[in-house]
């Protein structure tokens, strides 16, 4: 589900929007979009529409004539129906998650060690597990734009030497002949979990 925008403060139902839309309406202050435009943006109730069930009366929610607050307009295509027959939704990536979590005791277990500390961009980790010889590398782009990963001597030190490299999970597809001890191109909110395994090197 996405926030919604209402176009009329009547479809809104937080007191404290309506406070502020009263407040400055009384002081002439601000232009009406200004006052809705704020209230898009930090208004409570942008995620308090009725839960999304799926594209019929109400969005499943309801068998009323109408809930208590509208509904957001889009939930004719999201919906949890819909997420649910998409095999590349949201819905099932974080069933993927929680699976992983399961079957890789390093995702709890494993030393958590950032890397690339001062990128504004990227949020870059490994976790690692000694006794199973293996290791994670997180790398997550949360910008809307490609972004070069290029890990510093420093960083490239705390990943270890490996005789095998997969992808446990990703949001796009990832071309394995990629060298990511090499600048390669990230992109747009991209997340990749790469997964090493027989680790020659072991801490003692």
């Amino acid at each position: 589900m996405t926030n919604v925008q209402f176009s009329s403060i009547q479809d809104y139902r937080d007191v404290e929007s309506h406070n502020f839309w009263n407040h400055h309406k009384s002081k002439g202050d601000k232009t009406d979009y200004d006052m809705l435009n704020a209230i898009w943006t930090k208004g409570r109730d942008n995620t308090r529409t009725p839960m999304q069930w799926s594209d019929q009366h109400n969005a499943g929610f309801s068998s009323a004539d109408e809930t208590w607050i509208k509904l957001n307009p889009n939930y004719k295509t999201i919906n949890a129906d819909a997420a649910l027959k998409d095999p590349n939704s949201i819905f099932h990536y974080y069933r993927d998650l929680i699976q992983l979590r399961k079957d890789y005791p390093i995702i709890i277990h494993g030393a958590y060690q950032i890397l690339l500390e001062e990128s504004p961009y990227l949020y870059v980790y490994t976790r690692t597990l000694s006794y199973s010889n293996e290791q994670l590398l997180v790398v997550v782009n949360f910008y809307n734009q490609e972004v070069m990963l290029e890990l510093n001597e420093k960083d490239k030190e705390a990943i270890r030497e490996y005789h095998s490299k997969s992808i446990l999970i990703s949001n796009y597809e990832v071309n394995m002949n990629e060298n990511f001890m090499k600048p390669i191109k990230i992109r747009p909110y991209e997340a990749r979990v790469y997964h090493l395994r027989g680790c020659s090197v072991l801490d003692e």
